[in-house]
This record gives C-alpha cells, structure tokens and sequence, in this order.
C-alpha cells in the first residue's frame, strides 16, 4: 500500500518537482520509489513462488563463496530457506481472507495520507497558512519515499536533507529549522519516546515460567 499510494502522489504531484529550483530532486524521489518497488516485487515472489525466490536467494549467495566458509554459506541458506518458506505460508493464508486485506489497505491508506499531512499542520500552527496542502502532503510523500531507503536509523540525515531542499525555497531559515524540528519530533523521536515507555510497562498477562 505504501507503494500504490506513492503512485498516486508521483501521478498527481510529480509536476511540483519540475517547476521552479526543485529538478534536481527528482532523482532522490525516483531512487527512492525504485528501491521500494524492487522491495514489494520481491515480497510478491517470495508470497507466490517459492521455489523461484529459492532459486534466486542462492543463485545471489554464490559469490559469497569467494571470500567466505561453505559451512557458513549452508547455515545461512539454510536460514533464508526457512524464512521464505514461513512468509510463503503466512502469504498463502492471509490471502484468503479478502475481508482483512481489503480492512488493510483502507486503514494503511488512511494512515499514510494522514502521515503525510502532519507538516501542512506544523505549519499552520506557525501560522504559515498560504502553503497548498497537496503540494505539502505531496513533498511529504516525496521526502519518505527517499528517507525511508537511507540506510540510517529512521532515515536520519536523509529526512532532514530532503526537507530542506522541498521546503527550504517555501520558508525563511528560521521558520525552516522550527518547522524540521517539530516534524521530526512528531514523526520519529515521539515514536522512540513512547514506544520505550510502553516497552517498560510490564505485562500483567505474561505466562511466568514454571
């Protein structure tokens, strides 16, 4: 879902990244989408074919014997083995409740389309308020489809890179930085602060070992 509702947005808000001093985005955008949809792709042939994706895995591991242990190579085959195999099966029965797919992607849509409206009201509580909400929601969308693919803890150094180039032409320096701050408050160190506080809650149904 994450994947189609980033086809709606490059459909009807791709031409945003072609006006003005923007062009030179649209390589990070199209990076990030590609990434994404290799990712789904590989999910469906893992969740359809097996044996393909087996095929597959080990035909990418081979290399890996030049500079490492056959054992080594077995152990982790034999790992990858039993994760397709597990996702293969879980694919296969969720798959047949339609009623809990279709419940899926209408919650995961409205998710993400509420996700990406959060900076439009950042900045109408700063009282900038001649910004179109679906050019924000828009470089939103854009901005997570390319920080999402960093390779950092919650795509640190890429979120804030990108912010800054879609919505740096938009705002002066100060109202910028108060901006990124608060969002990335609210989307990523929020989520830190509560999820360890609900970590440290324990569970009162836990089973105790005997």
């Amino acid at each position: 879902m994450i994947v189609f509702n980033f086809i709606i947005v490059l459909i009807f808000g791709f031409h945003y990244l072609l006006t003005g001093s923007l062009p030179q985005v649209k390589y990070l955008v199209l990076i990030g989408f590609t990434v994404h949809l290799a990712v789904v792709v590989g999910l469906i042939l893992v969740g359809k074919s097996r044996r393909f994706t087996t095929k597959l895995v080990h035909m990418i591991l081979k290399p890996f014997n030049w500079f490492m242990k056959k054992e080594r190579i077995q152990k982790i085959q034999a790992m990858v083995d039993g994760k397709i195999a597990t996702f293969h099966e879980e694919s296969g029965r969720i798959s047949r409740d339609k009623k809990l797919i279709w419940s899926a992607c209408i919650y995961t849509s409205l998710q993400l389309w509420a996700y990406f409206a959060i900076p439009y009201f950042i900045f109408l509580g700063m009282g900038i308020s001649n910004l179109d909400v679906f050019m924000v929601i828009t470089f939103h969308a854009f901005i997570m489809m390319f920080a999402t693919v960093v390779p950092t803890p919650g795509g640190t150094g890429g979120a804030e890179y990108t912010f800054t180039l879609l919505f740096g032409p938009l705002l002066v320096s100060a109202k910028l930085l108060t901006a990124l701050l608060l969002w990335r408050i609210i989307t990523y160190y929020s989520c830190i602060i509560f999820g360890g506080v609900a970590m440290a809650i324990p569970d009162k149904n836990k089973v105790k070992p005997d």
